[in-house]
């Protein structure tokens, strides 16, 4: 039922500002038993980002490991936009993903056996294992290309706020309006400021707690690719899940927990209209949900779909 509908500004809104559209009970999906929502809303994410379209039988879908894959090739290009970082994305094609998943299929059926494996066992290192197709193997090299950049450009940004914090010490230190106790207070503060910046790109994103970026800055067979991109979808609010940390519209706040984000298609029966047009502005509530009531003869709500 809908239960309440509010202005866009009021919605809750990614960490990059956009809003979401429709916000659906959690509850909904255990009392009907549909998990496969959930997976259809990760990978609608997935396709809407990556930019490809998806068909997925009822027995011969894709398995939750794909799915997994497939966030992670979304969460990095849609990091990259959030962060508003200049490195190219990793954009794939359509046949790209179709040789990524064949080479992620094989894995699962020779490693595995007839078990299609778990999404958090999706790993961006397997495009780099022995036995991919060449194809496979070139998205991962642009996939690190990218990391590489990015761990690049976010250690820039951060020695230049250690050089604007440098500069603002200093002139602290020396202004003549402050007084000689507060001008004291500045000076040791300076000396950690500059003790920071003295430091290589490597010990810096480590200090940040990114330490897999940071080794990117080594050898490139070193280099932890999916970590490294893990990092970098924390920083634009994502987990590997697939959720989001979510920000409410009406004060700002972020949510307590991440919530699942993504793109669903919505069917809507176009027989019997006449039958179904109804509205209401007021009416009976459930004093369980404190809800509308559902339908048209109760002078209910107006049923989510219809």
């Amino acid at each position: 039922i809908v239960a309440r509908i509010v202005p866009e500004e009021d919605m809750p809104f990614l960490p990059d500002g956009r809003p979401v559209d429709i916000v659906l009970n959690p509850l909904g999906v255990p009392s009907r038993m549909n998990v496969g929502q959930i997976l259809e809303t990760h990978l609608g994410w997935a396709a809407k980002i990556c930019g490809f379209y998806a068909k997925t039988p009822v027995f011969q879908g894709t398995t939750e490991r794909e799915i997994g894959m497939l966030l992670k090739l979304a969460g990095v290009t849609w990091a990259r936009d959030a962060l508003q970082l200049d490195a190219p994305a990793p954009v794939v094609t359509d046949e790209e993903v179709r040789a990524i998943l064949a080479d992620v299929r094989v894995d699962v059926d020779v490693g595995h056996g007839s078990r299609a494996g778990l999404m958090v066992e999706a790993t961006l290192n397997d495009l780099a294992k022995r036995g991919v197709s060449a194809t496979t193997r070139d998205v991962y090299k642009r996939i690190r290309d990218f990391l590489a950049g990015a761990a690049r450009e976010l250690a820039a940004r951060d020695f230049n706020e250690l050089d604007n914090q440098i500069t603002y010490h200093t002139a602290a230190a020396d202004d003549e309006d402050l007084s000689d106790a507060l001008k004291a207070q500045f000076k040791p503060a300076l000396k950690l400021v500059e003790k920071d910046r003295a430091v290589d790109e490597t010990s810096l994103l480590a200090r940040q707690e990114l330490p897999a970026l940071g080794a990117m800055f080594g050898a490139k067979a070193e280099a932890d690719v999916d970590a490294a991109a893990l990092e970098v979808m924390r920083l634009a609010g994502l987990t590997p899940g697939g959720k989001v940390w979510l920000r409410d519209g009406r004060s700002g706040e972020t949510f307590s927990s991440p919530v699942t984000v993504g793109e669903v298609y919505v069917l809507k029966l176009s027989h019997l209209v006449d039958d179904k047009i109804h509205a209401r502005s007021i009416g009976p509530y459930s004093l369980v949900t404190q809800q509308p009531l559902a339908g048209k003869a109760q002078f209910g709500g107006q049923r989510f779909g219809e």
